[in-house]
């Protein structure tokens, strides 16, 4: 875009002069420029969308138009873009805040900061204000992005200053009553910008001491000479939007509307005004008004970039230059990954390697591919590709990816296609552990002030902006809640087709006024930008300074100095954007080689895996897919189970069908039915079928619709490519371009016109929801790695998982899938535990990092005295090994209570009994090594262990106490489980739980459990109360079982009955109904309670039936009197007792006891386990009978 904006500008400057002029022959006197406007940039303040802006400027038939964003130009190039489509001229801006005195010196005084309105005449302006706006940010920095004058005088050639609002210097020292230091003020301005060069502003909005303050500024102007020029301070489009755009202050500020003491403007004043609303607020300034047509006509920046902004890549000497150092390159990797250079490799590689010189993207290659190698040298991880840069045949000889285009069927023209001419996108995924190496040798190579993170912006989207504006207006969270459910997720989401397609919210939303006003908000405010942060991966070098072409902030989470425009607008100015992601799942990879090399003893290359292994494919087609990159969702195992994979192309299918497109249009079900022969494939032209025999007649891939159109039309590839473009992105106007291209090109192949037609609109139906079949294999590789470690390295594999994840209900549930495997899972071991995860006769140990308490310092001092002592014998050698100021008090008791100690002398009780008698012990030892004198301990040496300390006599912890301080300290249970000792009640006493509610998720049966009454046992890990709608106390209970975690809801009615009952580590019995809320992790059970009964209160409260089945072969009418007597009656509760006598004369006859009732002790199936012969089975309901 930017290479022509030399000639755009052109044509807007005479679009200017020709507006002027045909205003002036009509005899029209309100040509205005708003010169003062704030757009969506100014965060959480401006709510002018541009595009809106322009439109009304347009409208007005206004020349010219200003951005001036509060102290930043993240919106310069969107406003500059979308000017020119108006053909609007463009004034680049900001308006900045200076104090007096030094940003530098003066950095943490709260010197007062003023306004100050900057405009940018030419390019000399727009790069001085880029410096101004950079070292406001990274320098300046103090609540607000700050200059000084001492800045403002060197980069002050090319702009325009105007004295800003109230808030500005000169209106600041007026209202104080200082009216010749104002003078002096605006003098010395005059001074630093250049005679003709600062203006005063003069604005009229309503507010309190405006008058006096404009009869001032009136009579400072007159008395200096200084220029008029009338401004309004613009912050919204229309009047109507004051209160939205007091809505969006509040979301700023984190205050209420109902607040008097915020942030807020006491007028609406601040709109989009017409010229003829200008000129009647000044029409007794008729000047100030004219003033902005003067300062339009000065402002005439011009940006003609011209090119790529490439750094220079170094090659070696004996290279001409660095095309024929790429093909060297290129063909020596080709020569080492294919047998032979057939004709089809080497007519590839010419024909990219052409495509990639022509384009101008050589030194891009290069620069990419040395970054990679660089990373491979460090030992980092580097996936074997990401997007459509996988179907690069000079990728793949590079090593820039490791997926070979030829064998999978893919295309370049996908990836860089000179039909389409715009910047390669070579996104890369490195372990996100070791990522940070890549970034710093890119640092080191081309400079720091040269490459820098890419900005992003986050906005107010459909559900957040009505969460936020509910909470703006004090409507109670769970009304809001509800509301913003309603709304779909997702980026394609919006209030209004939500609002269009959901009957359900429309009632919602007229209902009730506040709800209308939310809505009216929240439709106003939808989509502007929220917060401005860092891009996950983005990266830009250029090369020269950055701050040469571009301005810079600082992100306030981590201090990170980042690009105000974002990657788009990077690319347009033709600055060189790689991504380099940081994926967790090639952390896991890396970490388990790591795992494989100490304890196999080996390098395993996971780059030269097999990868048509049978027994990996077996845990695909099972769905065994906990920790497998991309394939563990729910549905994506029933995909898997159904396909039945048995290849990477398997795989990447399997990828690219379980996309929401594809799922909601069914072209999954009509691949699995065609795959599993349950419906014939046919294909519309017998041409098809080479193309499309892979996937049984179904477009999966948007490769398969580039090759349909070149094979059957006859297209280009790169035509082909825009096609299929189009139809994915459904652009109308290019699909009924080519639609007769199409048939045309088809019928000269031999297809009759009524099969074209048929194939184009097969294509354009199913080829919208194709997917990047490069991006697919690549990530199925990956997948395939993390399947094959899983297989054959199982216990290395999810220590490196569980190492890696942070979320402590995914780790229990990794844990429980390690018991599923057959692989034991141990608490810390100070003699065993590595710093993360590690594995030990085929055991996974947990980390000491895991151990709550124990700081990094503790932890590197342990593993680094083994190493050297290796095993501790008991707590004081441990103390005495490590030092005093690595293992504290709290450290040691964390070790002891996590069980870390175990393999040491003693038990958990007697180790925290002696805990400062050790700490004192190590420290004493510790001074007489260094001092060499004699002590309390100078008799016990210390290579005799009988001759250590005793340790006091006590007895061990109880079981429930060490899961609990195991709970506190580790986030799980090791020991064991509370609920292991119920094992029985479970099992009678309830129809569901975590792992019956995984399964029946995985076999798509959960529309089972609607409207059953479920009754299930857990374990309170915490209890969060909150207010419903009608200020009512309700809860939600997070709950464990013996597989993992569940919630609890507890509505206000069931809270007030029960809610005293319960405490965290209660056990509690839950009766109720599946929760149909929606929830962010469907993978998680939920129940609505409707009875809870605390475990003491089981016995005498939980009803039902007990059925004893006797067959009267074995009856024995003394030893059911002996039964009954002895252990029904000891065992009393409510449930009804039933024999089920079987008898070969009268059937089975049923007998209900008339005396007791009882309650399923475990003991008695214990009893009847060991003695009841003449019982053959108990079973146990809970119908109402």
């Amino acid at each position: 875009m930017c290479r022509n904006f030399h000639w755009q500008l052109k044509i807007f400057d005479c679009h200017f002069f020709i507006s002027l002029y045909n205003r002036k022959c009509q005899g029209d006197n309100v040509s205005f420029v708003h010169l003062h406007n704030h757009t969506q940039y100014s965060l959480l303040d401006g709510a002018s969308r541009i595009s809106d802006l322009m439109k009304a400027a347009q409208k007005f038939e206004m020349p010219a138009v200003a951005m001036t964003d509060h102290g930043n130009m993240f919106g310069a190039i969107d406003f500059f873009k979308t000017a020119k489509e108006y053909h609007i001229k463009p004034i680049i801006g900001m308006e900045g805040y200076i104090i007096n005195g030094s940003i530098l010196s003066d950095k943490h005084k709260q010197n007062h900061r003023y306004h100050l309105t900057l405009l940018a005449k030419d390019q000399l302006g727009y790069h001085n204000l880029i410096k101004l706006s950079s070292i406001a940010y990274i320098q300046g920095f103090y609540y607000k992005p700050r200059i000084d004058k001492t800045l403002l005088r060197k980069y002050s050639e090319g702009l325009i200053g105007m004295s800003g609002c109230m808030q500005g210097e000169v209106a600041q020292n007026i209202l104080s009553h200082k009216y010749d230091k104002a003078k002096k003020i605006a003098l010395n301005y005059r001074t630093i910008f250049g005679e003709g060069n600062f203006y005063l502003e003069i604005m009229r909005l309503g507010l309190e001491n405006e008058e006096f303050l404009n009869e001032q500024i009136v009579k400072l102007s007159r008395e200096t000479g200084i220029p008029l020029v009338a401004t309004n301070d613009c912050h919204y489009l229309i009047q109507h939007h004051a209160k939205a755009q007091d809505v969006l202050l509040c979301i700023q500020t984190g205050k209420l509307l109902e607040e008097d003491k915020r942030m807020k403007f006491t007028t609406d004043q601040i709109y989009f005004k017409s010229p003829g609303e200008m000129q009647k607020l000044f029409e007794d300034l008729p000047e100030a008004i004219e003033n902005t047509i003067k300062v339009a006509e000065q402002c005439n920046l011009e940006l003609d970039y011209g090119g790529f902004l490439f750094p220079v890549f170094d090659i070696p000497k004996e290279y001409k230059d660095d095309y024929e150092y790429l093909r060297d390159l290129v063909y020596q990797g080709a020569s080492r990954k294919y047998e032979e250079l057939t004709d089809e490799i080497t007519n590839r590689i010419e024909h990219e390697l052409k495509v990639i010189k022509d384009m101008g993207f050589v030194g891009y290659f290069l620069i990419v591919w040395d970054i990679i190698k660089a990373a491979r040298d460090m030992g980092v991880t580097v996936g074997p590709g990401r997007g459509s840069c996988a179907g690069s045949i000079v990728a793949y000889c590079i090593d820039i990816t490791k997926i070979d285009p030829i064998r999978y069927n893919l295309f370049f023209e996908r990836f860089l296609n000179p039909a389409r001419v715009s910047m390669p996108d070579i996104d890369t995924d490195f372990s996100n552990q070791t990522r940070p190496l890549v970034l710093d040798y890119i640092v080191r190579k081309y400079g720091r002030e040269n490459v820098s993170q890419i900005g992003t912006l986050g906005s107010l989207g459909a559900r957040s902006v009505v969460r936020d504006v509910g909470r703006v207006m004090g409507i109670p969270l769970y009304e809001v809640d509800a509301i913003a459910k309603l709304i779909p997720g997702g980026q394609d989401s919006s209030l209004k087709r939500a609002y269009e397609e959901n009957q359900k919210l429309r009632e919602i939303i007229e209902s009730n006024d506040s709800y209308k006003e939310l809505w009216d908000y929240s439709t106003t405010l939808e989509g502007l930008p929220r917060h401005a942060g860092v891009h996950a991966a983005g990266i830009v070098i250029a090369p020269q300074k950055l701050t040469n072409y571009i301005p810079l902030f600082i992100s306030t989470k981590d201090r990170t100095i980042v690009t105000q425009f974002d990657g788009k607008c990077l690319e347009s100015l033709g600055l060189l954007k790689i991504d380099c992601l940081g994926l967790k799942n090639l952390t896991i990879i890396e970490k388990s080689l790591q795992l494989i090399k100490l304890h196999h003893d080996f390098d395993l290359d996971i780059d030269t895996i097999d990868l048509h292994d049978a027994e990996t494919y077996k845990l695909f087609v099972e769905g065994e897919t906990d920790g497998v990159f991309q394939f563990e969702s729910p549905g994506m195992r029933r995909i898997l189970t159904r396909i039945k994979p048995n290849s990477i192309e398997d795989l990447a299918i399997c990828n690219a069908l379980y996309r929401p497109g594809t799922l909601d249009s069914g072209m999954h079900e009509v691949y699995i039915r065609r795959r599993t022969g349950e419906e014939e494939v046919n294909y519309i032209d017998p041409m098809l079928e080479d193309i499309l025999r892979s996937t049984y007649g179904v477009i999966v891939f948007q490769e398969q619709v580039i090759q349909i159109v070149h094979s059957l039309a006859g297209f280009t590839l790169s035509e082909a490519d825009i096609l299929r473009k189009a139809m994915g992105k459904k652009v109308k106007e290019l699909m009924d371009k080519y639609r007769p291209l199409f048939i045309e090109g088809a019928v000269k192949n031999g297809i009759s016109r009524e099969n074209a037609i048929k194939i184009f609109e097969q294509i354009e139906t199913f080829g919208r929801y194709g997917f990047n079949k490069s991006h697919s294999v690549a990530y199925s590789i990956i997948a395939y790695q993390t399947a094959y470690l899983k297989t054959h390295y199982p216990a290395e594999f999810m220590a490196a998982l569980m190492t890696v994840e942070n979320d402590t209900t995914k780790i229990a549930r990794l844990i429980e899938v390690c018991h599923k495997m057959g692989i034991e899972v141990r608490h810390p071991n100070v003699n065993i535990s590595e710093y993360d995860f590690t594995v030990k006769d085929g055991k996974i140990i947990f980390g000491l990092k895991a151990i709550k308490n124990l700081g990094e310092n503790s932890i590197k001092a342990i593993i680094e005295v083994r190493k050297k002592h290796k095993k501790f014998k008991n707590i004081f050698e441990l103390c005495e090994k490590v030092n005093a100021f690595q293992m504290n008090k709290t450290a040691l008791e964390s070790l002891i209570g996590a069980g870390a100690l175990d393999e040491l002398d003693g038990n958990r009780a007697q180790q925290t009994a002696c805990v400062e008698t050790a700490l004192e012990y190590g420290s004493q030892k510790n001074r007489e090594r260094m001092k060499g004198q004699s002590s309390l301990f100078a008799n016990t040496p210390t290579l005799d262990e009988d001759m250590y300390p005793p340790l006091p006599d006590k007895k061990d912890w109880d079981f429930g106490k060490k899961l609990d301080t195991e709970k506190e300290l580790l986030g799980f249970y090791i020991s064991g489980h509370p609920l292991t000792a119920y094992e029985k009640e479970i099992q009678t006493l309830t129809n569901i739980n975590t792992r019956i509610f995984k399964q029946l998720l995985k076999k798509q049966k959960l529309h089972e459990l609607k409207g059953r009454e479920l009754r299930t046992i857990g374990i309170i890990d915490e209890i969060k109360l909150i207010k419903d709608k009608n200020k009512r106390t309700m809860a939600f209970l997070s709950c464990e079982d013996l597989h993992n975690k569940f919630e609890v809801v507890l509505f206000s009615s069931i809270y007030a009955e029960f809610g005293e009952l319960l405490n965290e580590k209660d056990i509690i019995y839950v009766i109720g109904k599946i929760s149909d809320r929606e929830r962010d992790n469907q993978d998680k059970f939920a129940i609505v309670a409707e009875k809870i009964i605390p475990e003491k209160d089981w016995q005498h409260t939980i009803s039902g039936n007990i059925y004893f089945e006797i067959n009267e072969t074995n009856y024995d009418e003394e030893e059911l009197d002996h039964f009954i007597e002895d252990q029904i009656a000891q065992y009393p509760g409510k449930f009804r007792v039933f024999f089920n006598v079987k008898t070969k004369l009268f059937g089975t006859l049923k007998i209900e006891s008339q005396k007791y009732k009882l309650f399923p002790h475990k003991n008695l199936y214990r009893y009847l386990q060991n003695n009841g012969h003449f019982i053959e089975k108990m079973k146990v309901d809970f119908d109402e009978r």
